[in-house]
């Protein structure tokens, strides 16, 4: 993933549950994975 993927670099294999954290700038977030939809699921995905 590119520099401008911070929060997909962060999240990528991680499970529901776990924690993460990134830094854009001076900033860092963090949070919790509360669910990862597959791309083969049936929930409504948005594609860009």
């Amino acid at each position: 993933m590119s520099d401008e993927a911070p929060l997909g670099r962060a999240i990528l294999g991680k499970k529901a549950g776990q924690h993460f954290s990134y830094i854009v700038g001076n900033n860092v977030f963090e949070g919790k994975i509360l669910e990862i939809l597959s791309p083969n699921s049936n929930e409504t995905t948005h594609n860009k």
